[in-house]
């Protein structure tokens, strides 16, 4: 696999997310890519904490895979994690977690218009929901 997976919780848990998630979508430390990631948010208080990993998911149904995974041992295990959406939110501390997971939903974007109802994708940046509100008919 080329980068083992430490999480400050039992090997089975480790097991179960190597095992169980697209290894594409999570984002382990030690890579450019995890480095990247976590110094991109707005609160540099932000950028100073360091997840044990970072999971992106490109579609709801791996959102839902991983609650599901995750959701199966977080009480048992001590499993914790924070949820980014379009990495826009002022307050520190809010959208990434010491020594556990940062689900990252910032590729799912996307803005719907339609009738009277305007469908937001949670990774979307706040911009382009308010471009899509000017250009209504």
């Amino acid at each position: 696999m080329g980068h083992l997976l430490f999480l400050p919780f039992s090997p089975n848990t480790e097991i179960i997310l190597l095992t169980t998630l697209p290894i594409t979508q999570l984002v382990l430390q030690g890579s450019a890519e995890f480095d990247e990631l976590n110094s991109s948010y707005l609160s540099v208080l932000d950028n100073d904490i360091t997840p044990e990993c970072i999971f992106r998911p490109k579609t709801m149904e791996g959102v839902s895979t991983f609650l599901q995974t995750t959701g199966s041992f977080a009480g048992s295990e001590g499993v914790r994690l924070e949820i980014r959406g379009g990495g826009q939110q002022p307050l520190p501390v809010c959208a990434n977690i010491e020594n556990n997971i940062t689900l990252d939903l910032r590729l799912l974007t996307g803005v719907e218009v339609k009738d009277d109802i305007v469908s937001i994708a949670a990774g979307e940046r706040w911009e382009n929901a308010y471009d899509a509100g000017r250009y209504r008919p």
